[in-house]
């Protein structure tokens, strides 16, 4: 189901030509066509995420209260790897080259940084905090090793 829109073009009536323009029914009028469909698609199901009717209250019941780590074991079992998980190991390279390069604290100090750190994500009602900071961290030790 298409609708026509004639439109003038031209400066006298004499000279006056019409064009007809068809314009496409879409769920999303400002997204361009341009784009792919899956690129479209993935855009409408994040737009949908963000006005979904839930309330924040939801939200936060789905947080983690446990401190088991066989949990995050368990959900590291049953995690589906993607390409996005690769920035964990880039990460952690980082994390570990830095931690050589620095020198003033000495051993003692950098095992006891890394240690607390990957306690933190071990942990679940901690994970969920740290895991989305991990590139942050990375950045301020790879920039006191810098220094």
């Amino acid at each position: 189901m298409s609708t026509h829109f004639y439109s003038s073009v031209g400066g006298d009536e004499s000279t006056q030509r019409f064009f007809s323009r068809t314009k496409l029914p879409l769920s999303w009028p400002t997204m361009p066509t341009i784009l792919p469909h899956r690129l479209r698609r993935k855009f409408r199901s994040t737009k949908s995420k963000i006005r979904s009717r839930q309330s924040p209250a939801s939200s936060i019941t789905t947080l983690q209260t446990s401190f088991n780590p066989a949990d995050t074991l368990k959900s590291l079992r049953t995690h589906q790897w993607s390409y996005y998980d690769a920035q964990y190991l880039l990460l952690a390279i980082l994390g570990i080259f830095s931690l050589c390069v620095i020198q003033h604290p000495g051993p003692f100090v950098k095992t006891i940084v890394a240690t607390v750190l990957m306690l933190l994500l071990l942990l679940p009602i901690t994970r969920q905090f740290f895991l989305p900071f991990l590139p942050i961290a990375a950045w301020l030790i790879f920039f006191y090793a810098c220094g």
